[in-house]
């Protein structure tokens, strides 16, 4: 009898074992080469998980949480996440629909009726992105506030003075303010602050001992800085989380995003007659989610950028499998990293990236001051480190090279094409395209 339980309870083992290494050596080689190569050309920094039947097969941190003191990442580092909140706030929502607090057919007009349309937009609507109610984050003076506390009222002074892009449900338009305002909801019906809305209906039942409401950034907390690449990585601004709230306040890590999807499609986290409301997409969203369609793989989760903190997670209910992305500095592009790492997942072809680099004598023939007479300033071409900088309207900056003879930086959007043996330099942004002269020495 003893011999025979022993024998279950090996086989049990085993098999959980088994289930945690699915990712073969090859897999494992390419993934660390991939996060290897952006870490050592200087294109990012950051951390992901890789979740396959509820336990983790992969994950790798890499670059800095605190430049300035040199810490690095690991499994319990803190990266704010963004509008990937909008999965929480969804959850949140559905919950509060199961105990009869609201339904999703209740009028925004119970509660904020000063609001453009209230009576007319629907809880579905907000969750989906439908109302029709702008973007706060658009704003023109955002920039300007969005760093400070801002009170409930402030925030909603704001959303009651913008008028409707369009009437609800006549399209779908992603806009912040629809989750900002399904937090406000969520506070009403249930007498909690949405901070303890989160513990008791997301993070509690999900054990993600990682996340929490952001606030101000401490490394010594295991926290991420984020990071803008000017010259070099720049601390970015810190977004304060009283602004965004459930449209994209939290931070977390890749791992604990991946036990959210694990609590979530295990039945954890919400009846499970909304789970086919969440897997059921109009527009690429559903309730608070969004679908990703990768080489006939079907996934669920969301995105999230917030200053230079980038984050993404999805989950494949037929692979049962969750891949996470948080990145605090982002300058390889985040969609060519998670797919690099689904086509590796899932033993599809590819070829990992290759970051080319001119030799600085190669450089020196792009140097120089260029000028078009329909812009107020010049733009100076130097060498620095290694690198081409360019200097125009009291504004540094190194320039990422592509190849032939484009130069790229990707936080404005800019593209630079030279053409040396001219001595001219293209700017092309927003559509935009003008041609800049260099002057004689």
């Amino acid at each position: 009898m003893k011999s025979t339980l022993f024998l279950l309870l090996f086989l049990f083992s085993a098999q959980l074992v088994a289930i945690g290494q699915e990712l073969n050596p090859a897999q494992r080689e390419k993934l660390d080469s991939l996060f290897g190569l952006i870490e050592s050309n200087r294109k990012g920094m950051g951390g992901i998980s890789i979740f396959k039947n509820g336990q983790e097969i992969y994950s790798h941190y890499y670059g800095f949480r605190s430049l300035k003191d040199s810490l690095r990442p690991n499994s319990e580092t803190k990266y704010r996440i963004g509008s990937m909140t909008k999965m929480f706030t969804g959850v949140i929502i559905l919950n509060q629909v199961a105990e009869n607090r609201v339904s999703l057919d209740t009028k925004l007009g119970k509660y904020f009726p000063n609001v453009a349309n209230a009576d007319q937009i629907t809880v579905e609507q907000l969750l989906a992105h439908r109302s029709g109610i702008p973007n706060f984050t658009d704003l023109p003076d955002y920039g300007a506030w969005k760093n400070n506390a801002q009170t409930r009222a402030e925030m909603l002074e704001r959303i009651q003075a913008l008028p409707s892009n369009f009437a609800p449900d006549e399209r779908f338009e992603y806009s912040n303010t629809n989750f900002l305002l399904l937090s406000y909801i969520a506070e009403e019906v249930s007498g909690m602050d949405y901070s303890t809305l989160l513990q008791k209906y997301v993070l509690q039942p999900a054990d993600m001992r990682n996340t929490y409401i952001g606030e101000k950034i401490d490394p010594n907390k295991n926290e991420a800085f984020s990071y803008v690449k000017l010259l070099g990585w720049e601390l970015d601004q810190e977004t304060h989380s009283s602004v965004t709230l459930g449209a994209g306040a939290i931070s977390s890590t890749s791992q604990d995003i991946n036990l959210f999807f694990k609590a979530l499609f295990g039945g954890q986290l919400v009846d499970a007659a909304y789970l086919p409301l969440i897997s059921t997409f109009r527009d690429g969203h559903s309730l608070g989610f969004q679908e990703f369609v990768f080489e006939g793989h079907k996934g669920i989760g969301h995105g999230g950028r917030v200053d230079g903190f980038q984050a993404y997670g999805t989950y494949f209910p037929e692979e049962a499998t969750s891949l996470a992305f948080t990145g605090n500095a982002v300058l390889y592009p985040m969609f060519d990293i998670v797919t690099g790492a689904l086509r590796i997942l899932f033993d599809l072809d590819y070829t990992l990236p290759l970051f080319p680099r001119l030799e600085e004598k190669d450089l020196k023939k792009f140097t120089g001051s260029y000028a078009n007479e329909n812009f107020p300033f010049q733009f100076n071409i130097n060498v620095q480190n290694g690198e081409l900088v360019a200097e125009g309207g009291g504004h540094m900056f190194a320039l990422e090279y592509v190849e032939g003879h484009t130069f790229k930086f990707d936080l404005i959007g800019l593209v630079l094409d030279f053409v040396p043996d001219e001595g001219k330099m293209i700017f092309k942004q927003s559509g935009g395209e003008f041609v800049f002269e260099r002057k004689k020495e």
